[in-house]
């Protein structure tokens, strides 16, 4: 996981981690999670994205990475 400070925004980059690593990054990190720009973890699977950590983040902007199927 990577946050990035530029100019008055916060971007968030959570690679591959899921609903365990979230879990305890809530716990360690807290409140220092909050970023403007979320780029979701796991391709937006079921398998992270839990709701503490979206609520400690508070993005106004989440992007998921996906691919177009050929």
């Amino acid at each position: 996981m990577l946050q990035l400070n530029y100019k008055d925004k916060k971007y968030l980059f959570t690679g591959d981690i899921e609903q365990i690593a979230e879990e305890k990054i809530v716990e360690k990190c807290g409140e220092n999670l909050k970023s403007t720009i979320l780029k979701v973890a796991h391709h937006g699977s079921n398998t992270s994205s839990i709701e503490e950590f979206i609520n400690a983040v508070k993005p106004q902007i989440a992007l998921i990475g996906v691919r177009k199927k050929q």
